[in-house]
């Protein structure tokens, strides 16, 4: 009997230590100390047991016992769902209301974590419901709705943070001016407590203990509180500024203690408290080699790993020195299981890898996903839990007779070229430096073009070079081929003969490179880019200094309302005469689209070929969210109706006449919602590669449908514009969008893709389509 109840008291024990009951599992970590698998020296196969579909969402699964429950939209309905954990085999689901649907860049359902426990499951969904459930059959417990009770603020994407449990409190990071972060109590629901005054994204709460006592770690957008999680009362707080970037802390180690913070977009610190009242928090160092990702960092011993970017990293504690980063396995999320890796790629690979080699070292690999993942793994009871935006799965890990020592790479297209004869020929060559040597000697430009394709080509010393640029998209990069047993590497592409697109490289994962052998650069709102034009592109004709230039100059308008002051700088044609009328064309964003977009190029010549003539308002921008920020936006075309243009209609005669909104990018943006919300006074809005939010389709879908007047609308984006495939967002999706909407309503529309990426190269050859479109009597 005594054997008996030890078997069963070990059987609870390994029980307890295998669920995987919150985010980031038992002790918040992303680390399990399971020791039934995965041993270092040893071969293992990763198989999955189990798969079956389930909506989109971004919730993570917890495991308590049978029961594995995470949170799904079917585009409908969110729900919170449980299954079986050993089958899959759904055994609830709750219903919690209408779907909270995606929205630049984001997709449908919910995004915070269930916390589970012995008899209840706690939720939050984007919509801001918090959920007490029955674990046996999910009937609900109590529910509350934090944006009404309590006034709490909902985040852009949606309530992120996922809830944590500490004896009878239910703690959630709820980020309002109210309170950062409230503690209710589990059985009822009822407020404990609340503290802070500190915005909130998708920040989550840490519980840290010592011998003496539990404290709680709560970061927000502007600090790092710590707090006594029994009355909420602020022991200390530590100012990051670093932005709705900061995740949930990690503890390096507690002698003393210290706080790895992720707290901006760029950087990463490690904080150590220092016992001093006045300055309880000291920063001991700060990296760039964990930054920009989703993924929050683990530590093992001195080691902290996590994602930089796209790229999977390792630095030390003493000093946050890089110690390796790898391309391999892909960008995605991860956790520890027994010092090793398990890492899930959005493209939804599954790896399994360690480190004992000092380095990222694959052990195996499988394809789970044909759809995105933006969800970390889960591991209990010795099996892996996974999601993507449509499944759910369970993976075994078992022995293996052999080791599998790569990984996941990108399949390149094999671009029949003479390049690709080259390349073949130097691969097969004992001569393979003078080879090189030759053909760059041969070449009088860079990249390399040919009649359909195009070949990037860096050399030099270097572990890894990637490519990134229109090709392939924003936030996303492929390794460049290199030649064995030599320092050329190079990247080939199909492109059309008369694209014209914006690129770079990335050295050794860090430096961002522009083409060494391409002088050829631009700017845009992520830097320095080079540029390359295919054969058969051409810059616009009109874009050439004219031999008639019309003039510009400087008004100063100051609103006695809003104090706001503005420069605007007006062009009035070679041929002006003040007793004649002319059409107006306000440019938002003047000052780019003056500068970089060679706008009086464009006038000038278009107006010496017989355009009618027409005076140009270019309208600078004050900040960068001046025309995406509803209110701002709304006061900027409030001045422009109602004192800019009168005022402007004082100085010239152009009161009668047609007016015309034009923007790029973010001034696209404005022009549409200008002309929408003014069909009276606006004939007519050009958009050029914007990006519209979701809400804005729909209001400028709605706007448009109720103009009576005879308005024009010109709607371009690029075949390669900005866009970020494992994002969801797109300006090419935006262009598509926003003019079938249009089209669909208003019979003056002109929409079409250009050949080309986002760059002015591409925006200035515009010009002249939206002129002619707008100016000419007989073009609709």
């Amino acid at each position: 009997m005594k054997q008996l109840y030890l078997f069963f008291i070990c059987i609870a024990i390994i029980s307890a230590q295998s669920d995987w009951p919150q985010w980031r599992g038992e002790n918040a970590s992303s680390i399990s100390q399971d020791s039934r698998v995965l041993q270092n020296g040893k071969s293992y196969k990763l198989k999955t047991l189990w798969k079956r579909s389930l909506g989109s969402g971004y919730s993570s699964i917890s495991i308590w016992d049978r029961y594995a429950v995470t949170m799904y939209s079917d585009g409908k309905k969110d729900y919170v769902f449980a299954c079986n954990a050993h089958s899959g085999e759904k055994i609830w689901q709750y219903t919690i209301g209408d779907t909270y649907v995606g929205h630049d860049g984001s997709h449908d359902g919910p995004i915070s974590t269930p916390v589970l426990e012995e008899n209840y499951v706690f939720a939050l969904d984007a919509h801001g419901q918090l959920l007490c459930l029955q674990l046996n059959d999910g009937s609900l417990v109590w529910k509350k709705d934090l944006p009404v009770e309590h006034e709490v603020q909902k985040p852009f994407y949606g309530f992120g943070t996922s809830p944590i449990l500490y004896k009878n409190f239910l703690i959630v990071q709820t980020g309002s001016k109210k309170g950062t972060i409230s503690a209710f109590d589990k059985k009822s629901g009822a407020l404990i407590w609340t503290m802070g005054d500190d915005a909130v994204n998708y920040q989550s709460p840490l519980l840290i203990n010592n011998l003496e006592n539990t404290h709680l770690l709560c970061g927000g957008n502007n600090y790092l509180y710590c707090i006594d999680p029994e009355n909420g009362k602020e022991i200390w707080r530590y100012e990051h500024k670093g932005g709705n970037w900061s995740t949930a802390p990690t503890v390096v180690g507690k002698t003393p203690w210290q706080i790895f913070l992720k707290y901006k977009g760029g950087e990463a610190a490690l904080l150590e408290l220092t016992g001093d009242e006045k300055e309880p928090v000291k920063k001991v160092w700060t990296t760039r080699h964990i930054k920009k990702a989703f993924s929050p960092p683990v530590v093992l011993g001195d080691k902290i790993y996590g994602y930089s970017g796209r790229f999977f990293s390792c630095i030390d504690v003493k000093k946050g020195k890089k110690i390796w980063k790898s391309r391999q396995p892909g960008d995605g999320f991860f956790i520890v299981v027994n010092d090793h890796f398990v890492l899930i790629t959005k493209d939804g690979h599954l790896h399994l890898a360690n480190d004992s080699s000092g380095k990222y070292k694959s052990l195996d690999k499988q394809k789970v996903f044909d759809d995105l993942v933006w969800t970390p793994p889960s591991f209990a009871h010795g099996k892996i839990y996974i999601r993507s935006l449509g499944e759910i799965a369970c993976v075994s890990i078992a022995n293996s007779d052999s080791v599998v020592s790569s990984d996941t790479e990108v399949v390149y297209e094999k671009v029949e070229s003479q390049f690709s004869d080259f390349v073949e020929k130097v691969r097969n060559s004992a001569n393979k430096k003078e080879l090189i040597d030759a053909f760059m000697e041969k070449q009088k430009q860079f990249p390399i073009t040919e009649k359909n394709s195009i070949h990037f080509v860096y050399r030099g010393e270097a572990d890894d070079v990637g490519f990134e640029g229109d090709i392939i998209g924003f936030r996303i990069d492929y390794p460049m081929q290199r030649i064995p047993d030599t320092n050329f590497f190079y990247f080939s592409s199909y492109l059309e003969e008369d694209a014209c697109i914006a690129y770079r490289f990335i050295k050794n994962f860090d430096e961002i490179l522009t083409d060494p052998l391409n002088k050829k650069t631009s700017q845009n709102f992520f830097g320095t880019f080079s540029t390359t034009k295919m054969p058969k592109w051409k810059a616009a004709p009109y874009l050439k200094e004219a031999q008639q230039k019309g003039t510009t100059h400087k008004l100063s308008y100051e609103s006695e309302k809003t104090k706001d002051k503005r420069e605007l700088t007006v062009y009035l044609p070679h041929n002006y005469d003040s007793k004649k009328s002319y059409a107006t064309l306000f440019i938002h964003d003047g000052t780019s689209a003056l500068k970089q977009g060679k706008w009086q190029n464009t006038l000038d010549n278009l107006i010496a070929e017989g355009l009618p003539a027409t005076i140009a308002v270019f309208i600078p921008q004050k900040h960068g969210r001046e025309y995406s920020v509803e209110a701002s936006r709304n006061n900027y075309i409030n001045l422009l109706v109602s004192e800019w243009i009168p005022f402007l209609e004082s100085k010239y005669s152009t009161k009668n006449e047609p007016k015309f909104n034009i923007g790029f990018v973010n001034g696209a943006t404005l022009a549409l919602y200008a002309t929408a919300q003014n069909p009276n006074i606006f004939s007519g809005g050009a958009s050029v590669s914007a990006f519209y939010l979701k809400k804005e389709e729909l209001e400028l879908s709605s706007l448009v449908k109720k103009i009576k007047e005879p308005v024009k609308f010109y709607i371009s984006w690029g075949k390669y514009d900005l866009r970020s495939p494992y994002e969801g967002w797109s300006l090419i999706d935006s262009g598509v969008n926003v003019a079938k909407a249009i089209n669909e309503v208003n019979e003056n529309c002109v929409s079409k893709p250009y050949v080309g990426g986002f760059s002015w190269e591409n925006w200035r050859n515009e010009n002249g389509k939206i002129l002619k479109f707008f100016l000419e009597k007989d073009n609709k």
